[in-house]
């Protein structure tokens, strides 16, 4: 038994590292159950060793939560079948980021010009105006008729009494362009807005990817350990162990 033991301890360490093959040992029927038991210790040992060094599941997530990908790549250096897995994602990110600082760009370059715009056409100031200011001068000509538009929606207490926040545009061609350039710029902040958001569906997705790829990995490991059954070989009661390559 002690022979059969050793012999059973030897071949699986061996053949871990060898090309796929089967062994056949062969024994009385009373030897099953120890030989089987002496089996499931060999293969947690070597999926001990398998994964000794190999992110879990939770560093894996937490990796790509933070950088897509970088779950990934620390899984593949422990299974390099899985090498280049959610690359696409990565590649995502860069679209992603690209685009939101793009769109980021665009929208400032036309706040700037519909400011510019107010102040050379209408005479206003862009210090310390809020939003509903530059919607309301791109609505009317001049803080006149605003005041009187206020006063027959009887809502008088939103008239602007302020000299200094006065305004009048030098032509209303002029206040349309400073309109459509506004809602270019408003429209800019939106997209970048939006793109923000799928960053972060990609980021939320990349992890949960990483996550699942150490579960596959799992799976990997299990299929390459020694696999063994009992059975009648050669009109002989037998183990046989099935051994495959385990990448090293």
């Amino acid at each position: 038994m002690r022979r059969i033991t050793h012999t059973l301890l030897l071949a699986a360490i061996l053949l871990s590292v060898l090309p796929a093959q089967a062994v056949i040992f062969h024994g009385d029927p009373q030897q099953a159950d120890s030989l089987l038991a002496q089996r499931r210790e060999v293969r947690q040992e070597l999926h001990a060793h398998r994964r000794a060094g190999a992110v879990s599941g939770f560093g894996a997530f937490s990796r790509s939560l933070l950088i897509p990908t970088w779950g990934q790549r620390a899984v593949a250096k422990t299974y390099p079948e899985l090498k280049g897995s959610g690359r696409w994602q990565l590649w995502a990110e860069v679209a992603l980021a690209g685009a939101t600082w793009g769109f980021y760009e665009f929208a400032r370059m036309k706040e700037h010009e519909y400011m510019s715009q107010a102040e050379l056409y209408a005479g206003v100031s862009r210090h310390s105006r809020n939003s509903d200011f530059w919607v309301n001068i791109g609505k009317y000509d001049s803080v006149e008729e605003y005041n009187e538009a206020m006063l027959q929606n009887n809502t008088p207490a939103r008239r602007i009494l302020d000299p200094a926040e006065a305004w009048s545009w030098t032509s209303r061609d002029e206040r349309v362009r400073y309109r459509d350039t506004r809602a270019y710029s408003e429209d800019a902040y939106s997209a970048a807005l939006a793109t923000v958001g799928v960053l972060v569906v990609n980021h939320i997705f990349s992890a949960v990817h990483a996550l699942r790829l150490v579960g596959t990995a799992d799976q990997i490991t299990e299929t390459k350990l020694p696999q063994a059954e009992i059975g009648m070989v050669n009109n002989r009661p037998g183990l046989v162990i099935h051994c495959n390559l385990l990448p090293r």
